[in-house]
């Protein structure tokens, strides 16, 4: 693992690059660069973990398993504790080791956050988490999951498209769709790269 000196961002960047991370279709750089600037005590969070429960969702920084192995080791090598990536992508200390030793299944030897990709499909199995799970009907046809995906967004897309909020509307309550839209847009902006990577993969 690769030592890296930690420069302390300010408060607006350190808000700034969080706010990017959870819009962001490959966040790993940007989580780097607020891990190192110390991002989670310039917002005044007490410790790493509570930064990241509160500002990533546990389904914004989700890996699926095939590219779990990649992400991990380039974070590793960037500098990132086994405490520190556990926590930001939401899995226990134990499985981060098992990867960092190699006894992962799949492992590769040098990490890259795309490493391991494969068919788009892999993105929706059986490692998906319990937000997901809980959401993607279980008498769905799996080769039906992304077809029935695109058109259900389509659709809401259109209905939204120019749409104004009622002027009573709660401000908290407005604030936390943003959070929830963020978060869930994050996670389309993954798997459309990975939609992309497959439709080129030979």
């Amino acid at each position: 693992m690769t030592e890296r000196s930690h420069q302390p961002l300010d408060r607006a960047d350190a808000r700034a690059l969080t706010d990017r991370i959870q819009a962001a279709a490959e966040p790993w750089p940007l989580l780097i660069r607020v891990y190192r600037g110390d991002a989670w005590r310039v917002l005044g969070y007490r410790t790493w973990r509570a930064y990241c429960d509160n500002e990533f969702k546990a389904s914004l920084l989700w890996v699926p398993r095939s590219q779990r192995p990649g992400v991990v080791l380039w974070l590793a090598g960037e500098g990132m504790s086994t405490r520190a990536i556990a926590a930001a992508i939401g899995v226990g200390r134990t499985t981060i080791a098992r990867v960092l030793s190699g006894s992962e299944p799949s492992t590769p030897r040098t990490g890259h956050p795309h490493q391991g990709a494969s068919a788009a499909q892999e993105a929706l199995d059986a490692d998906r988490p319990a937000w997901c799970r809980d959401r993607v009907s279980s008498a769905t046809p799996a080769d039906q999951v992304v077809p029935n995906l695109v058109s259900n967004l389509r659709g809401m897309c259109q209905v939204i498209d120019g749409y104004e909020l009622d002027p009573a509307t709660d401000r908290e309550q407005a604030a936390a769709w943003g959070r929830d839209l963020s978060a869930s847009v994050a996670v389309l902006r993954r798997f459309t790269f990975t939609l992309k990577e497959y439709s080129r993969a030979e």
